[in-house]
């Protein structure tokens, strides 16, 4: 535990180090870029690059999220949490107290009701296609609607390239495939989240309210941006997600029942709240119990036993986490001499880089994220593209900011099962490479608060 402690003190030293180069300090007020000069006029979109990209994305599409999920296992997720929508419609208990935790249905009375239960209106067959297509569809709607709030200037990037180039980020995701295969309502919470963004992004606060509080009950791993709208001062988004959360428990209560909710909030809660040391969970409570339970416990899918210095380690991770993104959104836009301000380019880059850095944390800091879950990062990842995040950190900080994204990238999109088919679930090496994930979202949350520290108090646009 002391060499443990003692690489993530190495770690924040450094991290510290680049900070101070990469980010400008609180006193320093931009200059207006002058005017670009008349040039010669621009090329012509790049697509003969796009189109063979999006080719080969729509070919990995279709391989990896339609044909392998289909013919995979059934999408067992999807079968666990019908079971239960259909026990609340019949009036019985939803949940199995005589199972294990991670084998029963875990998801609270209110989403088997609005996400599973509309679903019994098919055959086994017919439900599973009707949900494996919204989920589809869920996907490249919220796709469509980060390409469209997102988009960077034409003056700093072909938009049929940038497009390209974050949709075939996007469609060649293994989380996302990962999702599909296991029946994971992973897709509607991107949507949700993905128009919660636009709503901050257009000052539409209210109905980012709204749809962060449907994301919530398709999932509440992302309930860390709740935290996020109060320390941005976004109350119309918080009254709006209390508004349209109370709003769908009143309706839903006639069919979930007062006692369902009480077995889930006194029995199955704690016991999901408790996280678990699994190879796929890639929480940070996760791999703080991993120091201190035997390699076997990466395949268990027992309830996770006390462990008061896991439990201790991921406390104080979130009370940092917390104070981080705080001090992160408590840097306000600093006018420039004469009263000027960056202008809505550039603040909008910010807002989504704070979005991302309180969604990144959201899932770090939870008691369990499955790797599946990283699907909603793809919000995350979409402003790494922009070109004025990168223009704000010059010189080799910007390269070192960009090595950390490109490893946190890549160390959450491994196919999981996969690899540990290869290496064996409870090997040493299954160890290190299920630990991985869990650190490097801190090295991607830090990755993306550097680039909007930078662009904060840098011209970007």
């Amino acid at each position: 535990m002391l060499a443990y402690l003692g690489a993530w003190t190495l770690a924040g030293l450094g991290g510290v180090a680049l900070w101070v180069r990469a980010v400008p300090a609180a006193g320093a007020v931009w200059a207006p870029p002058p005017a670009p000069a008349a040039g010669p006029p621009p090329a012509p979109a790049a697509w003969w690059l796009a189109l063979p990209l999006l080719a080969l994305a729509g070919l990995a599409y279709w391989n990896g999220a339609v044909l392998d999920p289909l013919q995979f296992r059934g999408f067992p997720d999807y079968v666990t949490q019908m079971g239960g929508a259909r026990r609340l419609l019949a009036g019985e208990l939803p949940y199995n107290p005589d199972i294990r935790v991670w084998t029963d249905v875990n998801l609270p009375p209110i989403t088997l009701l609005v996400l599973f239960a509309p679903f019994s209106a098919f055959d086994d067959l017919g439900g599973k296609l009707a949900y494996f297509l919204l989920n589809h569809a869920a996907f490249l709607a919220a796709l469509g609607v980060l390409l469209a709030v997102s988009r960077p200037p034409a003056r700093r990037a072909d938009p049929l390239l940038w497009g390209s180039a974050v949709a075939a980020m996007a469609m060649t995701f293994e989380p996302w495939h990962d999702s599909l295969r296991l029946g994971q309502q992973n897709g509607v919470v991107f949507l949700c989240l993905a128009l919660c963004l636009a709503a901050l992004l257009t000052r539409r606060d209210g109905l980012a309210g709204v749809a962060l509080a449907a994301a919530l009950i398709g999932k509440p791993s992302s309930a860390l941006l709740g935290l996020y709208f109060l320390f941005a001062r976004r109350w119309r988004a918080v009254i709006g997600a209390a508004a349209f959360g109370i709003g769908v428990f009143l309706l839903t209560l006639p069919w979930a029942g007062w006692d369902n909710w009480r077995f889930y909030l006194l029995d199955k809660a704690p016991q999901i709240l408790a996280g678990t040391p699994q190879q796929s969970n890639v929480a940070l409570l996760a791999l703080h119990a991993r120091l201190f339970l035997p390699p076997d416990a990466l395949s268990s899918f027992d309830a996770m036993p006390a462990l008061p210095p896991a439990q201790t380690l991921t406390r104080v991770a979130q009370l940092l986490g917390a104070l981080a993104l705080w001090r992160l959104t408590a840097t306000r836009w600093r006018p420039a001499p004469g009263g000027r301000t960056q202008g809505p380019g550039p603040e909008r880059l910010a807002w989504h880089l704070e979005f991302a850095v309180a969604l990144v944390l959201s899932l770090s800091l939870v008691g369990h994220a499955w790797q599946s879950y990283v699907t909603w990062l793809i919000v995350a990842f979409v402003p790494l593209a922009d070109p004025r995040a990168w223009a704000a950190v010059p010189g080799w900080p910007g390269r070192a900011v960009a090595a950390l994204a490109v490893a946190g990238y890549a160390s959450v999109a491994l196919y999981d099962v996969a690899l540990y088919r290869v290496i064996g679930n409870a090997s040493a090496a299954a160890t290190v490479f299920a630990s991985l994930p869990n650190a490097m979202l801190l090295v991607l949350a830090f990755a993306l608060a550097v680039l909007r520290g930078a662009v904060g108090r840098r011209p970007a646009d």
